[in-house]
This record gives C-alpha cells, structure tokens and sequence, in this order.
C-alpha cells in the first residue's frame, strides 16, 4: 500500500472517532431537553445503560437542585414516554461547574449529550405547556415536580384574635 493511501486512511479512521455531542453554550427549553432525554434512550436501546450526572452550576444557591434535577430525569425516563426500566438510569451528583449547572448524560461509557439549566431552575420536563387535562396527567406531572405543593402560598384567611 502507498503511503498516501495509508495516510487517508488513518486519517478517515480518526474523524469517525470524533464524538458526534457538541456541547451547547445556553439553556434552550422543555422541548429541546425532553428531545435529548428522548434521543439518549432511543441511543442506548431499551437494556443499554444511561448514567446521568447532575452537576451545579456556579450561580445555583439552592444544595437541593441536584437532587430535584436527577429526580426529574429518573421519572421522565422511568414514568414517562417510552418507560425504560429504572436498573438501566443512574444518577450521581458531579462537583459543581462554572457557568451553568448541567445534566450531563452518558451512553457506553462517552458523553452523549448535555442540558445546561438556568441558575436555581429545576429541569423541566414533562408538560410544556402547564396545561393539565385528565387527573391522570395531574397524578404524572406531581410525581415530576413532588415539591411544588410545599412551597405554594396558602391562603391565610381572616385572623382570629
């Protein structure tokens, strides 16, 4: 083999080793977050393993978001679309990042994708629209979002001295 041929070679066998994730650089949405939960299950195939690694970002304050965001992607993976067995999802909190805080998501041992999240917002995922229409959908949405009802503001009503 000529040397020239041997070097295109090498070479075409190096690019196809570049991994396809590029980074993103901002938050983009619901959407586009349930899109790559979507594409990293459909990736590893219902028996492939996912590993998902929260990571805070440096203008996160609350200690809790973390857990929220894995929480967040175990249901939706688990409960949600396509239901993949919750043997094959696991999640760990990473150190925290600078920039905006990550759900980084991994396939096979590579980085598969990232969603970056705006600082102290949790991942949403799920309804988009905030519209509820069957209890059914209220039941599903609260597991998402088990939280919420405690820091809703209760109505205090007329005192009683």
């Amino acid at each position: 083999m000529e040397l020239p041929a041997l070097l295109l070679l090498l070479m075409t066998s190096c690019v196809a080793q570049e991994p396809k994730f590029k980074p993103p650089t901002a938050p983009v949405n619901c959407e586009s977050d349930i899109a790559m939960l979507e594409s990293a299950s459909a990736e590893a195939g219902t028996k492939g393993l996912i590993i998902v690694i929260a990571r805070l970002g440096d203008g996160d304050r609350n200690l809790a978001l973390n857990s929220r965001r894995l929480h967040n992607v175990r249901v939706y993976l688990t409960e949600w679309g396509e239901r993949r067995d919750s043997k094959t999802v696991v999640t760990a909190a990473g150190e925290r990042v600078k920039g905006y805080g990550r759900i980084e998501i991994y396939i096979g041992g590579r980085l598969f994708s990232a969603i970056l999240i705006r600082p102290n917002a949790d991942l949403i995922v799920g309804s988009c629209t905030y519209e509820i229409n069957t209890p059914a959908e209220q039941r599903r949405e609260n597991n998402l979002y088990p939280w919420r009802d405690r820091f809703q503001r209760k109505s205090r009503g007329k005192r009683t001295s």
